[in-house]
Parts: C-alpha cells; structure tokens; sequence
C-alpha cells in the first residue's frame, strides 16, 4: 500500500473516530501478498513523549488523538506520557494523585517548552502541541526506516523485585557514544483532569512515567562501532514509591545518542 494511501486512512480515521476509542483489532491494515500485513518494515519504531498535567485543559484532546494513533500504528508506536514536574498545569490538584516524575524536570528544562501538550518524536525536530491532530504523518515519516539501533526489552517481576533485561543490536555502523534509558509507564490511572469542559474526577490517563530506573538521559552502553555488534544489559528495579499496578504496567528502553539525546532505538514490555 502506498504511503499516501496510509495518511489518508489515518487522516480518515482521526476525523470518523472523534472521541471514540478504537479497539486494537480495528488497526488500519494493507492487505500484501498472501494476506494481511502491516504497512511499516518490521522493525520499524516510533517514540513520542508527550508532556502533560492534569490542569492542562487540552491536553485530553492531544490524549485522543494518541490513543488512536497508538490503536492504528500497534507495536510500532511507543508512547509515554510525562506529567511535566516544573510546569504549573503539571500540579495536582488537591487530594489527587501526583504523577509528576523529579528525573523528567531536566528533560523539561532541557526542551524548554513553555506550553502544555508538548509532544516530540524521537525526542529531535519540531515540537508538536495543542490536539496534535498533525503528528501522524511524521510518525508515519519516522517509521519509514528501520531505527539504527534493534532494541529487545523484557522484564520479569518476583514480588517487588524486577529484573530487566535489555539486548541492543547495531543495524548499521555507528560511532555515537549511547545511552540506555529505562523507563516504567502505567495505564488506566484515574484522577482529576481539567478536559475542556470542566473537572473530571475519574478521568483515565494511559502511558503515564512513574520511575525513571537509570539516571534521567540514561547509562552510558557500550556495543561497538561495526553494524551486526550487540550488548546486553541487565537492571533491577524495584517497586516502592510511587506504587504501581504491575498488570497496568510496562517497561521503555531508549537508547539515545549521548550527545544530542536523539532516540536510537526503542522498544515496550509488559512486567511480567
């Protein structure tokens, strides 16, 4: 299916899904020899993270916007909310939950954004804000290409002990100095949200950071220069403060040029 075809049908499925939630067996899908495949090189994946805060009044409408983009591009697509620590939306309000991460205040310092939604790909280019209804065809565009770095996560939980495992793969040369960054999201967090049309209580907020396991831009990696080199890396990380539903919840690994912080490489796990 050509390219174009695929931004129609997101273009599409933005504007006839509203606020509708679509279902993850309602992906868009092209139909390649011998059956259904999907329209981006195995491999091939994004990151966004999105800075947010509950009183925040259009970041709900951003939110929507991701979770069909998320419905429609699967396991290509790599989301984490960030409440943002040092903005004023990014407080909570009183007797809520707190979600902001203090690790995230230097990315914040970092980009400097001002205003909330905020959102990058692959933490480089243009910032993307307001109901981000024009950030699917750049993800479209950074899935065009396989990312420099294969990255392989799993994490397995013994009680409040969770051991990730991380392996790394060069597609191609690199002499970069990288870093890996292990993140913990959580989903189905309920608390209250300003969402353009007043205070919801119960609003559920999905991708959310809650740890950062590594320092905030990560440890530094060794895998080598040559593509086809590979590293592994194991880390224990354990469950505390804040408390998390280990059902709800998943792992990120980035791995980032050291210098620029650009995304090399991702990928998402389930804690299992």
């Amino acid at each position: 299916m050509k390219k174009t075809t695929i931004l129609t049908m997101i273009a599409a499925a933005l504007m006839a899904a509203g606020c509708d939630k679509i279902e993850p067996d309602e992906r868009l899908i092209s139909v390649g020899n011998g059956g259904d495949s999907d329209p981006w090189p195995e491999g091939a994946v994004a990151y966004v993270e999105k800075y947010t805060g509950p009183k925040c009044n259009n970041c709900p409408s951003a939110d929507r916007t991701l979770e069909r983009l998320h419905a429609v591009y699967g396991s290509h697509l790599v989301v984490v909310s960030v409440t943002a620590p040092n903005h004023s939306m990014g407080e909570p309000f009183p007797n809520s939950m707190d979600t902001r991460v203090s690790e995230a205040a230097v990315w914040e310092s970092h980009w400097g954004f001002t205003s909330l939604p905020t959102a990058y790909i692959n933490r480089q280019g243009a910032a993307f804000s307001s109901s981000m209804a024009d950030i699917g065809s750049s993800i479209d565009q950074a899935l065009a290409t396989l990312p420099p770095v294969k990255v392989e996560v799993t994490a397995s939980a013994d009680g409040n002990t969770v051991t990730i495992n991380t392996g790394m793969e060069l597609r191609e040369a690199c002499s970069e100095d990288l870093t890996l960054t292990l993140l913990v999201t959580e989903d189905s967090l309920k608390y209250m949200q300003l969402d353009g049309t007043g205070y919801n209580e119960h609003y559920a907020h999905n991708h959310m950071l809650r740890a950062v396991v590594t320092d905030s831009w990560g440890k530094s990696v060794s895998i080598g220069t040559e593509a086809g080199a590979s590293a592994s890396d194991q880390t224990t990380y354990t469950i505390g403060t804040p408390a998390i539903v280990k059902a709800n919840s998943h792992i990120v690994a980035l791995v980032c040029d050291a210098a620029t912080h650009r995304v090399m490489g991702c990928a998402q796990c389930d804690i299992r």
